[in-house]
């Protein structure tokens, strides 16, 4: 699985509306200045010391605030008295120096863009510009601010543009337990469980233990892939442990990325019965007959 298809599978993931997702720390347009990659993010601080357009999206009116930058050399040379200069001639200007800017803002929103003229200083539409930054190895090339639209954000605020590496993310925990062995047993032997009941393991010898995630992934050794509750009877290891979504992605995207230690149960480790969700035994292991089994303590039903 990819990040991306782990993400859509968890419900604050999948739920969230493309809004919630561009205010994600970890939303990272990936886009283009020339042959350069970048990502383009939420920058932290809005600028004040901008140069406003009007453009046109398509037919989608749109205020751009540019900031000052040292690449746009001749127009940084006049930035402190730019509004001096005749309006014609200043937008000529910003067009050949942000081009690349505006080039990157066609691909970014699939729509052609189109200058109009100097924005007034009352600019807006009653609705939260966009503060953006499009950064290179940590290099921000540009900063601005573009009006927000509901078309705008629903084509920026995807799962896809969520950066799988960013701490916001990786740091986030979910709940994993160790499953043992996997198996079917009839409906009436199940129902007839009863403690001091024993139950053969002989997987345990033969099949590595699995780390099953938030009921919904399952990590193995080389994979992660989707796992769904079943009539099968799986045993789990009884107490319950944690991993971070930077580990699940690691062990989605490498096979040899380093796995949480699953060791073989010992004597008398505590382990539980789980068919579709549901917890139906309690217990412990050890061996019967020289093989291993699930020793049933309690039952919870």
């Amino acid at each position: 699985m990819k990040p991306h298809e782990i993400l859509a599978a968890l419900p604050n993931w999948s739920k969230a509306s493309p809004g919630e997702l561009i205010a994600s720390p970890a939303w990272a347009m990936p886009c283009r200045i020339g042959d350069t990659a970048c990502v383009m993010r939420l920058a932290e601080i809005h600028p004040s010391d901008t140069l406003s357009l009007n453009i046109l999206l398509e037919r989608e009116e749109h205020v751009l605030c540019l900031t000052d930058n040292e690449q746009a050399a001749e127009l940084h040379a006049i930035w402190p008295s730019r509004l001096d200069v005749p309006e014609p001639i200043l937008l000529a200007l910003v067009e050949k120096e942000y081009g690349p800017l505006f080039q990157m803002l066609e691909n970014a929103t699939r729509r052609q863009l189109q200058v109009v003229g100097l924005a007034p200083a009352d600019h807006g539409n009653g609705i939260q510009p966009l503060c953006l930054q499009v950064v290179s190895e940590e290099k921000t090339l540009f900063s601005f601010t573009l009006s927000s639209s509901p078309a705008l954000v629903e084509q920026f605020g995807k799962l896809r543009y969520l950066d799988s590496t960013n701490p916001a993310l990786r740091t986030l925990e979910l709940a994993a337990e160790t499953e043992y062995a996997s198996f079917a047993l009839p409906a009436a032997e199940v129902a007839s469980l009863a403690p001091g009941d024993a139950l053969l393991l002989p997987e345990i010898d033969t099949i590595p233990p699995r780390i099953v995630v938030d009921g919904r992934f399952m990590v193995t050794a080389t994979d992660v892939m989707p796992w769904k509750n079943d009539s099968l009877v799986h045993v789990f290891r009884g107490e319950p442990s944690a991993i971070t979504l930077g580990e699940l992605f690691d062990c989605a995207t490498s096979p040899d990325a380093p796995r949480q230690k699953t060791d073989m149960p010992l004597v008398n480790t505590p382990l539980k019965i789980v068919i579709a969700g549901s917890t139906l035994a309690t217990g412990r292991f050890d061996h019967l007959a020289g093989q291993p089994a699930f020793m049933l303590d309690a039952t919870t039903h």
